[in-house]
This record gives structure tokens, sequence and C-alpha cells, in this order.
């Protein structure tokens, strides 16, 4: 049977975008640490970094984009860059983010049930840590490492399996702004790994320039 990809239309479809005013504690006591007079990209800046039905469509080769749905659910993301949460022990702190956008789509082909992205932008050289942290706390929660090309400036990429099925994620730093996107996979095999790869470089291509000495 044909795999079908759903979606309205050719634009990611955005179910979170904020500007400053994180949810929670997130942005309300700045640290120290974070450098507040350099501040992100505008969030319109970083929209354009989400995945879009074009990058599925062509990372997993379907043959229709007319029958797809956006999907809501931030699962695939673990709660996204402003709260991610690896495991119940793997949250990563989203202080230093000024500017983020999110997406989701749900893809019927029966392998990749949800696919996320999630795009920030920090406050001064804070993205840098920020993947440190992913780094420090996808060890800690038992994800592992796979084998990603250089996208930006950094990129990084991890997978875990568990009873809902695969999970897999790359990030890509480049300057003050860091992405993820992810897929959730029903079983362990086939070719989401590469998939994936596929979707962050075409995504990695809209990146904002980043500023000199950023």
């Amino acid at each position: 049977m044909a795999a079908v990809l759903v979606a309205v239309c050719c634009v990611p479809p955005v179910w979170r975008a904020v500007q400053d005013g994180l949810p929670g504690n997130l942005g309300a006591s700045p640290t120290p640490s974070v450098d507040r007079a350099s501040p992100p990209p505008e969030v319109t800046a970083l929209e354009p970094v989400l995945l879009s039905v074009a990058d599925v469509v062509s990372a997993m080769k379907l043959p229709d984009r007319d029958t797809a749905k956006p999907s809501s659910t931030n699962d695939t993301l673990h709660k996204g860059l402003t709260r991610l949460a690896l495991c119940s022990d793997g949250n990563v702190r989203g202080d230093a983010i000024g500017a983020h956008s999110s997406n989701g789509y749900w893809v019927t082909t029966g392998q990749y049930p949800y696919l996320g992205s999630a795009v920030a932008g920090f406050y001064g050289n804070a993205a840098d840590p920020y993947l440190d942290a992913v780094r420090k706390a996808a060890e800690r929660c038992g994800w592992r490492p796979f084998t990603v090309p250089k996208l930006g400036q950094e990129s990084y990429g991890i997978t875990v399996s568990g009873s809902n099925g695969t999970y897999a994620m790359i990030f890509v730093r480049s300057g003050q702004v860091l992405f993820q996107v992810a897929i959730q996979n029903d079983y362990e095999g086939g070719r989401y790994q590469s998939d994936l790869i596929k979707m962050a470089t075409s995504m990695a291509k809209r990146l904002p320039k980043p500023k000199a000495g950023r």
C-alpha cells in the first residue's frame, strides 16, 4: 500500500510560537550567566526553520502530500526545547531561550506516526552550553547517540527504545539558534535515522546566518 502523508498545506502548522514570556518559571527569573544584552533573532525569523511538509515528503519519498494532518502533541519532542525532558530525571532548563516555535505532523504510513520540530533563539552564547546539557541529560537517561553529519556549527543525534516504540532526535546549533527534529517510530528498525538526517539537513539550510562572533 502506498505511503501517504497527511497535511493541510505546504506551510508548517505552528502550534506554539512565543517571544519571551516563557511558560512557568522558564522566563521569570533570568540567571546571572544569561547575556540579555545580546537578544536572539525574532520568532518570525525562526519559524521558517521548522519542519515542512516538503521536507518530510522528500526525505521519506512519499508519492502524495495531500492527505495529511497537523498534530498538536509534543510527546515526540519530549516537551520541546523550552522544557526538554528526556526522562523523569533528565530536564534541560530553558532559561536563556528568548524566542521559540514548534510544530508537529501525524503521518499515516504506519512507520512514523508522529514527527515534530522545535526551534529556539538563545540570549548571548547560551545555545552552546544548552546543547552540552542535552548531551549530559541524554547520557543520564539512557539515550544512545547516533552519527549525524555536521550541520550548522554543531549537530547531535540520539535515539531510545521503549514501550511506545523508538524515538530519535537530532539537534542542530548555529550561533544563537538551535533546532530539534524528532521521529516516533512504531518499531526499532527501518530507515528512520537516515530519514531524520535528511529532514535535519533540509531544515539546516534555512537557519538564520549567525552573528559575527557567535
